[in-house]
Formats: structure tokens, sequence, C-alpha cells
């Protein structure tokens, strides 16, 4: 494999991850994919004692791939979502395991990753943001809703969602149906969201530059003052409206 090109190697593992069988690849061959990703042998038999897991962190990865869909992006983020834990093992005095900021220590392994493999700049972005957010428990109402959407826009939540589904399915049954119930009503709040047309970006807002030109605003200040107005927005201090948006900002100016 040292005489395979980084560009091929990538395009033999996205095609075997895309697979029909790729979670009993990985299980019965995880030492040729190691020598793709090093960084999984550190997870091989590393194990989870923790009630939300029955298996080891490396089982576990490759039992997740299997409960996404056969999509590029979203198998390799299951692949590497966990990749960090090995790095972030605790136990506790009762026995108990934690992988504490596994999500964003994951996320850094698997720029790397991506970086040796030569994936392109769109797939590393999105792969290493899901990574980190995969383990955001978002809190059910519209604001946290709102304000994740806001981030990231609605195709980035209905993949999170489907991650934290794959991750759930992957893990003991503690709790799993009150995991999937949750994710079932964060979905119906992006649904409602959608719905009814929620102001969530930028563009979205009864106001812009020329409405801030006008009073007295200037260059960077606009920028503020717009994020400002969206934050007010989306945590529901104000209506999207143009008036209430101008006594908002102007508020928020002589605080």
């Amino acid at each position: 494999m040292s005489f395979v090109s980084a560009e091929r190697v990538f395009s033999e593992l996205k095609k075997l991850l895309t697979g029909c069988r790729a979670g009993r690849l990985l299980l019965e061959y995880r030492e040729v994919f190691a020598l793709i990703i090093p960084e999984l042998a550190e997870c091989f038999d590393v194990k989870q004692n923790n009630p939300h897991h029955k298996y080891d962190v490396y089982t576990h990865i490759c039992k997740s791939v299997d409960c996404i869909p056969q999509d590029e992006t979203l198998r390799l983020t299951m692949l590497m979502h966990d990749i960090g834990k090995p790095r972030c093992k605790t136990t506790d005095d009762a026995g108990i395991d934690h992988f504490k900021k596994h999500p964003s220590v994951g996320a850094a392994m698997a720029e790397d990753i991506l970086a040796r493999l030569k994936a392109d700049n769109r797939t590393r972005k999105l792969v290493c943001e899901y990574i980190k957010e995969h383990d955001n428990r978002l809190a059910e109402n519209e604001r946290s809703v709102a304000r994740f959407i806001s981030k990231h826009g609605y195709e980035f939540f209905d993949n999170y969602l489907l991650i934290r589904r794959a991750d759930t399915l992957a893990q003991s049954m503690y709790c799993r149906e009150e995991k999937l119930k949750d994710l079932e009503v964060l979905r119906d709040i992006r649904n409602e969201l959608e719905r009814k047309d929620a102001c969530l970006k930028l563009s979205d807002l009864a106001i812009g530059g020329r409405e801030l030109l006008a009073f007295g605003l200037r260059g960077r200040e606009i920028g503020i003052a717009l994020d400002a107005a969206l934050e007010g927005v989306i945590a529901g201090e104000v209506k999207n409206e143009r008036e209430e948006l101008i006594a908002y900002v102007k508020q928020k100016r002589q605080q």
C-alpha cells in the first residue's frame, strides 16, 4: 500500500465504506483499515465501561457505520466520530469510563487524517464539523434548534440527526427509546421552524445595512449590529419587524 497514491487509497476507502457490508468488513479486516488510518488501531479493544455502551470503541464505530445511509461524507464521519476517545478516556472512582472532549479531539485527528488522504476541502470541513457536533445534546426548544440551524443550516441539522441516531443505535439499550424520541422532538421543532419560514439568517432580517447607515453606523459596526439583531430575533427578544429591530439595535448600542 505504500506504493499506492493517497488519492487512490481514499477513493477505494470510500467505495468500501459505502458498501452494504461496510461494518462487517471494518471488523473482519481491521488491521488492513489500520494501515490506511493508523489512528483506528488506538480504538481496538478499548473498553467503554459505561451504561450507554456495550461495545468497545472500535466495534461501536463499525456498528455505527452500518446504521447511517450509504453516503460518503456521513460514513466517513461515523468511521472517525469516536476516534478521539482512547486519548480522552478516564475512569472515575466508581469504575465508570468517561471520554470528555472526545469530539473536539476527534475532529482535530480527522482533519489530519483527511489531509493525509488528500480529501477535498468540503469533505474535510464537513466531516470535522459533524464530529465536533455529534455529541452536542441540544435542548428541546425552538431557541436552541434555531441557533444551531442559524449556524449550520437545515441540511447540516438533518445530517446531525442522522449521525446522532446512528450513534445511538450502536450503543446499549440504556435509555435508547428516550434518546430516539428526543431526536424526533428535535426534528419536529426543525420542521416547524421551516414551515413558518423562521428568521435564521442575516438575509432573513427585516432590516439591512441601509437602515443602519441612516442612523450613523459604519463599517464593522453594521455587521455587529445585524448579528445582534439576528440573535435577538432567534432568542425571542424582538420581532422580525423593521421598526422594532431598529429600536432594538438602538437600545443595544446604548447599553
